[in-house]
């Protein structure tokens, strides 16, 4: 089922099989205005976890994964990883999460009610 113009529910589906997809639509529109400025396909490293898939994959004990509030998006081919990231701080703004992962090739984005930016 299709969520925007290039985001499904079998992209942000929890990966351990329970079927949890439920994004929040703010997540869902930041998604595709990063996909429309890149104006090709993007990967979802990682979408919805259900508390079970998110402590098995060492995820932050409230992450927003867990409330279907954040994505994390692997840096599109031809993109430097941080342009991809100035990109990706430019759509959330002043109100959500951006995370930069030195040691992988996502970018991690939610859309929490106030400003925080990380990098690992």
């Amino acid at each position: 089922m299709k969520i925007t113009d290039n985001l499904s529910t079998d992209e942000i589906t929890c990966k351990c099989g329970c079927g949890f997809d439920k994004l929040d639509i703010k997540t869902a529109r930041a998604f595709q205005k990063i996909r429309d400025i890149v104006g090709e396909p993007l990967i979802i490293a990682s979408g919805c976890r259900c508390k079970k898939h998110n402590k098995a994959v060492g995820g932050a004990k409230n992450s927003y994964h867990v409330k279907g509030q954040a994505l994390d998006i692997d840096t599109p081919g031809g993109w430097e990883y941080g342009k991809f990231h100035h990109l990706c701080e430019n759509v959330i703004g002043i109100h959500g999460g951006v995370g930069y992962y030195n040691s992988h090739s996502f970018v991690h984005i939610d859309t929490r009610g106030y400003k925080a930016r990380w990098t690992m």
